[in-house]
């Protein structure tokens, strides 16, 4: 929790993190942790990494525990570039970042129909997109033990290989894709030569949503707003990349602590977006919601080499109201 703390309020180092950002923090009263260092944070990355499978079940079975898991699980990749070269696992492949030449590391993630984190998983810097499908299906059924999935991911990643393994015996799934511009050409018969070149330009913009799942269980309109659902994917890699998170740099060599570095990242997506959902209606911005948790303190002193520390017994309304909405009910008196 010190890490997913750290990565959400400081966005730094673990050199600074232990070193530095903890002198502000209560963090043996919060998270019941004291005495570490910036090699426990380093250590705790590896465990994370060797446990991030049993994690991940866990936070999906306790998510699900009282309602019934929706079909539709939203999956992308997006890659993260480096400064150096020396990370076990960056290589060059085409970068989206817009970073030429620098090593990357490429970064899978699935969402539920809520726009909830199911699982991360870092590849190589050089693998290509469909080559990272396979895994997830797998932890679909073997890590969730889902029976019936609809598969959404866009037609760079769900191509004829990927559609033959979601429909195939081991699985027996759907999927929910777009075609490609070739393909909607054929469609609609619109032949394009030197003098039509202006046909090509009105394809612009334009998809069409592919799936074999039937009408009844899935309607047109319920199938192109499913598969704009893609979107919230889009929205979690940015706020992990370059908004509150920050997942560059990524200050780690080893293949396991960038595994761990990234999966820290997702959990603290996930809290991220836990609060967001709960203050929307509030109208402040996630920042303004974390500054202000933030700034909660309380006072130390320190009698007869006792160490006594005082809580607040006054906060502004906005802090109250963020507290109401998060449904924390420390009592702490309203500032007037």
């Amino acid at each position: 929790m010190v890490q997913i703390a750290g990565r959400i309020i400081a966005q730094q180092s673990r050199n600074y993190i232990a070193n530095q950002w903890i002198k502000n923090q209560d963090i043996e009263g919060i998270f019941r942790v004291s005495d570490f260092n910036e090699d426990s944070l380093y250590a705790n990355l590896d465990w994370l990494s060797n446990n991030q499978q049993q994690i991940e079940k866990k936070i999906f079975n306790h998510r699900y525990k009282n309602k019934k898991v929706k079909e539709l699980f939203l999956y992308d990749v997006t890659s993260s570039y480096f400064e150096g070269t020396e990370n076990e696992l960056v290589n060059y492949r085409y970068n989206r970042d817009k970073k030429k030449g620098k090593m990357q590391i490429v970064v899978g993630l699935m969402l539920d129909s809520d726009g909830y984190p199911l699982t991360i998983e870092v590849f190589e810097g050089n693998t290509g997109d469909t080559k990272t499908v396979s895994s997830q299906l797998e932890k679909l059924k073997e890590t969730f033990g889902i029976e019936r999935v609809i598969f959404v991911g866009d037609k760079g990643m769900v191509k004829s290989a990927q559609i033959d393994e979601i429909l195939s015996d081991k699985y027996k799934w759907g999927y929910l894709t777009t075609i490609t511009k070739a393909q909607i050409r054929t469609l609609i018969n619109t032949k394009v030569n030197e003098f039509q070149t202006n046909k090509q330009a009105e394809l612009d913009g334009c998809y069409v949503v592919k799936t074999e799942v039937p009408k009844e269980e899935l309607s047109t309109q319920v199938a192109h707003d499913r598969y704009k659902d893609l979107g919230l994917v889009e929205y979690a890699f940015r706020t992990m990349k370059t908004t509150i998170e920050e997942l560059r740099p990524i200050f780690v060599r080893k293949e396991k602590r960038t595994r761990g570095h990234v999966f820290v990242v997702m959990l603290a997506y996930m809290v991220i977006k836990y609060i967001s959902d709960k203050i929307q209606h509030l109208g402040y911005t996630r920042k303004f919601v974390i500054d202000s948790l933030d700034r909660i303190q309380y006072i130390e002193y320190v009698f007869k080499e006792n160490i006594i520390k005082i809580k607040p017994t006054k906060l502004p309304q906005h802090t109250c109201q963020i507290l109401e909405a998060l449904e924390i009910t420390e009592k702490v008196a309203k500032k007037k």
